[in-house]
């Protein structure tokens, strides 16, 4: 019986100290300030200057193909701007 409580207590006592590790962490988390990114102005359809965060740009022109001017040319037709 003995085992079974040393063995329970021992269980919590690790329990305990990793949901405080978790909590520690997340208040670290929170303390720092955030990273700041570079920008970059851009325009948008209508004409509005715009920053935009540069890595959304990267990630936008590594993924996707580039339209062609009769594409560009159709959705300027096509919308409602």
């Amino acid at each position: 019986m003995k085992d079974d409580n040393s063995q329970r207590r021992g269980f919590l006592k690790k329990a305990l100290a990793a949901v405080a590790l978790v909590a520690l962490a997340k208040a670290s988390n929170k303390a720092l300030p955030p990273a700041e990114s570079k920008k970059m102005k851009m325009l948008t359809p209508d004409g509005k200057l715009v920053e935009v965060d540069a890595s959304v740009i990267s990630k936008a022109t590594s993924t996707q193909q580039r339209a062609s001017n009769k594409e560009v040319q159709q959705w300027m037709k096509t919308s409602k701007i």
